[in-house]
């Protein structure tokens, strides 16, 4: 593969924010956190380590609140505690930033058998009421906070992006001292799996302040949006891909060993058609095969003259490939003179805003 960056022109330094949802997979086999995080984790900032870049992970705070309140008595969980939480604590150690990111459906799953039993009938926060948000917001943030280095938590990302409604969720924000989401990616909207977003409206742009909807600009909002920047992906990327599937050399190397949260099967046929008949949005990302159009994606945001460029992936998706792909962007960046940033660098500006 070609990592050599062939763009021209002066321009000025980008910024970029690898952000990953640090989380197990929610279908029948939520994998262990082995897989799913922590082995993918240490890879990940093994790779950052060797080019000084700081990297932002989303922690699934409702694993950390359900093992807490589970744990007793059970050895297997005890020790699935012991080494997550180790793990976080050398993530922040190394300088990587812990971030909220709220599942809110662990508020209803189960340890048993060893293993673990979701509902997901409350996968969205929209099906608790106000009380029950805050609650959640205040359980799960105490939760992380033991693993930040100073007890702060700069940003807030919404499970499933599932951040609107938002306004009984910015008064949980604003309850536990949380100011920046980072939960819309341009493009976005989502009706299936049950939780319901619409993005296709927000800002052109990576940064703004808002209030009632995190979509939709007010300049003299409470609250700050980084938002996740968004591609268009081809039909061709779709067909290549199931092309991959049918000769089986999808996932063997990822690193993760769950199965994914399921649709309905109707859902899942119209999404699989519609990818491969018409261009689709998705964030932009390292997770499996779409790692590979990251570099092109990094690339045209030079071109653009965007200010930033926010990526989101889920470790328990990465694949080998992947690691390779943020070695290459990581020495892109370094090469261009552009700069790995995290949330933290926005606090200032999301106080000023509250």
């Amino acid at each position: 593969m070609n990592f050599v960056d062939t763009t021209e022109g002066a321009r000025p330094p980008m910024k970029v924010i690898f952000s990953f949802d640090h989380e197990l997979f929610f279908g029948e086999r939520s994998g262990s956190p082995e897989k799913c995080m922590i082995e993918p984790g240490k890879a990940l900032a093994a790779v950052a380590g060797k080019h000084d870049a700081r990297l932002c992970f989303f922690v699934d705070a409702g694993y950390l609140d359900a093992l807490a309140r589970m744990v007793k008595g059970n050895g297997t969980l005890g020790s699935q505690e012991r080494m997550f939480r180790s793990s976080l604590d050398e993530l922040a150690g190394q300088g990587h930033e812990l971030l909220l990111h709220v599942h809110p459906h662990w508020e209803d799953t189960v340890w048993r058998d060893g293993e673990w039993r979701f509902n997901l009938a409350r996968f969205a926060l929209s099906r608790f009421d106000d009380d029950g948000v805050l609650d959640i917001f205040r359980r799960q943030a105490d939760a992380l906070r033991l693993h930040t280095l100073d007890g702060s938590i700069h940003a807030y990302r919404a499970g499933g992006w599932a951040v609107q409604p938002f306004a009984p969720i910015g008064k949980a924000l604003e309850a536990v001292g949380i100011f920046i989401d980072s939960s819309v990616y341009a493009g976005g909207k989502d009706s299936s799996g049950g939780a319901a977003f619409d993005f296709t409206y927000a800002p052109k742009r990576s940064v703004w302040r808002f209030q009632g909807d995190p979509a939709r600009e007010v300049p003299e909002g409470t609250f700050l949006e980084v938002a996740t920047s968004g591609m268009t992906v081809s039909p061709a990327y779709y067909w290549r891909l199931a092309l991959a599937r049918s000769g089986r050399s999808v996932g063997r190397d990822q690193y993760g060993d769950g199965v994914v949260r399921p649709v309905s099967a109707m859902s899942s046929l119209l999404d699989k058609i519609g990818k491969l008949l018409a261009p689709s949005h998705y964030c932009v990302t390292l997770d499996g095969m779409k790692a590979e159009l990251a570099l092109g994606e990094y690339r045209r945001a030079r071109l653009r003259g965007q200010e930033y460029l926010v990526l989101l992936s889920h470790p328990k998706m990465l694949t080998r490939s992947s690691i390779e792909c943020l070695d290459a962007l990581l020495c892109l960046i370094r090469q261009n003179g552009d700069e790995v940033v995290g949330y933290g660098g926005f606090a200032a500006l999301a106080r000023h805003a509250h």
